[in-house]
């Protein structure tokens, strides 16, 4: 999510939403949802508060998926996934999502900073994405966009860097009943998509360990494996 133009959000700084969450501030924006940071009035506790923007909050589709990624986030409880503290719908502002909130950087980030990781540290990364995916695949989810940016690097308490995959708005998780996307729509990040992903085929755990290696290759040698002049190539140029 971008932190560029945070000072106009749907929810109102300082306001109550979702029975108890007070907004400290927006965090982050990207094109679905926004971010921001609230605390519980009555536990006092810091979150991470998510709800869908103004155009996706009207579009029953987007709101279906942002429930899915609710209920998948409740079913999986793994270290390296971000965990799910609440969920409801609120009148003003519709359906929301309350995460732990989470203190450091996505490895998008990082490699904007240092270009390349080290060998050791970029197997660490990999290796435990590829045990949180692993997770969700045993019950039958998909994650859909791994990429750099849904893998957080954060900094808990006891000084010791641990890895969070997030967002799971893309997931697909056949036994909920929804379907896998919207007629003459793909969703996902078209750079790491696999090939199947890219033509609408069966999406299953090895299309999540394509992106995986992916995003591995561009940690070790600080290019995409598919580089191109353009930011955001089409589908049919990858």
């Amino acid at each position: 999510m971008s932190k560029a133009g945070l000072e106009e959000g749907r929810c109102r700084v300082g306001a109550r939403y979702g029975g108890g969450y007070v907004i400290e501030r927006l965090f982050a924006r990207g094109g679905m949802a926004e971010l921001y940071v609230a605390n519980h009035e009555i536990t006092r506790r810091q979150v991470a508060f998510k709800v869908l923007n103004r155009r996706y909050a009207q579009e029953p589709n987007i709101v279906r998926r942002a429930e899915q990624e609710a209920r998948a986030l409740a079913e999986i409880d793994h270290p390296n996934v971000v965990k799910i503290l609440d969920a409801g719908t609120d009148p003003e502002v519709g359906l929301f999502i309350a995460m732990e909130l989470l203190d450091g950087k996505s490895v998008r980030e990082v490699l904007a900073r240092v270009e390349r990781l080290p060998l050791p540290q970029a197997l660490t990364i990999a290796i435990e994405i590829a045990e949180a995916t692993h997770g969700l695949h045993q019950l039958g989810i998909f994650h859909r966009d791994i990429k750099p940016d849904n893998v957080f690097v954060c900094r808990p308490a006891d000084g010791r860097f641990c890895l969070k995959l997030l967002d799971l708005g893309a997931a697909k998780v056949p036994k909920y009943g929804l379907p896998t996307t919207t007629v003459g729509q793909t969703i996902g990040t078209a750079r790491y998509m696999s090939p199947e992903h890219i033509q609408r085929g069966e999406i299953t755990a090895a299309s999540d360990q394509y992106a995986l290696a992916h995003m591995l290759y561009e940690m070790l040698t600080g290019w995409h494996p598919f580089s191109s002049d353009i930011a955001q190539p089409s589908y049919v140029e990858l």
